[in-house]
């Protein structure tokens, strides 16, 4: 994950923590501060909800290329234990055909 993404949520904190502080010394009546106040939590909330959405999207999406490379990761180490067993075989019983031979 990079720095940028790392910090997202801590700049949507900073965000509507800056707004609320903001409403509250606006000069308004305290139904209007409230309904303000009430307004931009909820448009805080979505945009985290958003953006917690998205990074868990991002991370399945990680998460299944990881598991995909990984699998192709271990059959290809199985291919290639298989592969040099057959040559040991191979060079073992060629060894055996010289040995009797001589």
């Amino acid at each position: 994950m990079s720095n940028n993404s790392r910090m997202i949520p801590y700049f949507i904190a900073g965000a509507g923590l800056g707004a609320i502080v903001a409403l509250l010394f606006a000069p308004k009546s305290g139904r209007e501060l409230r309904g303000d106040i009430t307004e931009t939590t909820r448009r805080s909330l979505d945009s985290a909800t958003h953006s917690v959405q998205e990074l868990g999207r991002k991370a399945g999406d990680l998460y299944a290329d990881g598991r995909e490379k990984a699998f192709d990761i271990v059959e290809s180490g199985k291919s290639l234990l298989t592969d040099q067993s057959h040559r040991v075989a191979s060079a073992l019983e060629a060894g055996k055909n010289a040995y009797q031979d001589r």
